[in-house]
């Protein structure tokens, strides 16, 4: 069951216990577009290291095919310290995949 789903079944705001059920299966852009939704849901450190772990692993990243400035949004407007640092490595990582197709300048 996606997040998504999850919520519509809850039919409100989803809570600490919901959302850490959820994570284990998000992928990692879901993961980047709720870290204030987590804080404000009062998610666990451990889960919350776990996520921060994902989204700025280096092969995470690189697969997800996400421009640097859907990382750069998310360091922006994260909501909490304990998200300062992995949106801001993620974008490093997300910047040194990315190619540009201006003829091999």
């Amino acid at each position: 069951m996606t997040w998504e789903a999850l919520a519509g079944r809850l039919q409100g705001p989803m809570d600490a216990a919901a959302w850490e059920a959820a994570i284990p299966s998000m992928g990692a852009m879901a993961l980047v577009r709720n870290l204030r939704n987590f804080d404000e849901a009062g998610v666990s450190d451990e889960v919350a290291a776990q996520v921060a772990a994902k989204i700025s692993d280096p092969a995470v990243v690189a697969a997800s095919w996400q421009f640097p400035f859907r990382y750069l949004a998310a360091y922006r407007h994260a909501p909490s310290l304990r998200w300062a640092y992995p949106p801001g490595r993620a974008l490093g990582h997300s910047l040194a995949n990315f190619r540009c197709c201006g003829g091999g300048r």
